[in-house]
């Protein structure tokens, strides 16, 4: 039977007990967020700590995520990478609950990041104070300077990977599919993200500049969400629409305006630059946006 745990289940993972928590919103159902790999559920521990349970659909349950977990374990420390530390369910270690349910075969488990993910932020048409938007993005730009400058990508960044803890910063998700010198290559490439993907991401996005054009979209929505018109003229789930990336468009051109006027030409010009490359290496660095 597929695995669908009911809220209070407890399951136990390397002689320690989680309780599976409820969802604050559904009462009777367990805390789970779906996404396109899986589910993601809270578990509670004896101490009342949070923990991430992902569980991945069928097909994406690949044997590299239990090696591709202990190198991720090494960056973990990084800003931005603390969903990177992390445990993998395997038959060589947790034989008696995989025999149980299949299903859990190569699960991840992870600490609970709390907080909204941006894609939240602009579903909610909430606008931003100003000094939030800049912190937030500097944030953010900081995490991916950290990570360019190691050769590493998420290589999927968008809306729903990127979580604002309520304390500040950012927080990166879904890691699973990140490139790096010592990580392991996935069998099936990201392509990216619906309002985050560059021209090119159908060809499979793994390499050290994977990152550089949703990087830009996702700093520059950040940057313009202090602005009344930017958060009027977002299209949806993201502030653009899938059929218009790379294109010129109202919405560019305003994104674009908004963040000359509210932060200077110096990240107008890098948007328009990322906006309009050809080629993921033509987007400018996140040491120029940093």
């Amino acid at each position: 039977m597929p695995f669908r745990p009911n809220p209070n289940d407890t399951i136990t993972i390397a002689d320690s007990t989680y309780i599976f928590s409820e969802h604050p919103a559904a009462p009777g159902m367990a805390y789970g967020q779906a996404g396109r790999r899986g589910t993601v559920y809270q578990l509670a521990d004896a101490q009342g700590g949070l923990w991430a349970l992902k569980v991945f659909l069928r097909q994406y349950c690949e044997p590299r995520l239990a090696g591709q977990a202990e190198r991720l374990q090494a960056l973990a420390a990084l800003p931005g990478l603390r969903a990177a530390e992390r445990a993998v369910l395997t038959s060589s270690q947790h034989r008696a609950l995989i025999r149980e349910n299949l299903d859990l075969a190569y699960a991840v488990q992870m600490p609970w990041i709390s907080g909204r993910t941006w894609m939240e932020v602009i579903l909610s048409r909430e606008l931003l104070p100003p000094l939030e938007s800049l912190q937030r993005a500097s944030a953010l730009a900081a995490a991916l300077v950290g990570m360019e400058e190691r050769g590493l990508a998420h290589c999927d960044l968008s809306g729903p990977n990127l979580i604002l803890p309520p304390e500040g910063g950012v927080e990166l998700v879904d890691l699973e599919e990140m490139y790096g010198p010592e990580l392991m290559k996935p069998e099936q490439l990201p392509g990216g993200s619906p309002g985050y993907a560059h021209r090119t991401a159908p060809q499979g996005l793994w390499n050290s500049r994977a990152d550089r054009f949703s990087g830009a979209v996702l700093l520059a929505e950040m940057l313009g969400w202090c602005d009344e018109r930017v958060v009027e003229t977002a299209w949806g789930e993201g502030y653009f629409q899938p059929e218009e990336m790379s294109e010129e468009s109202e919405r560019s051109r305003l994104l674009k305006k908004v963040l000359a006027e509210r932060w200077g030409q110096g990240p107008a010009e890098l948007f328009g630059r990322a906006w309009g490359a050809d080629t993921l290496a033509m987007s400018p660095t996140f040491n120029e946006w940093a």
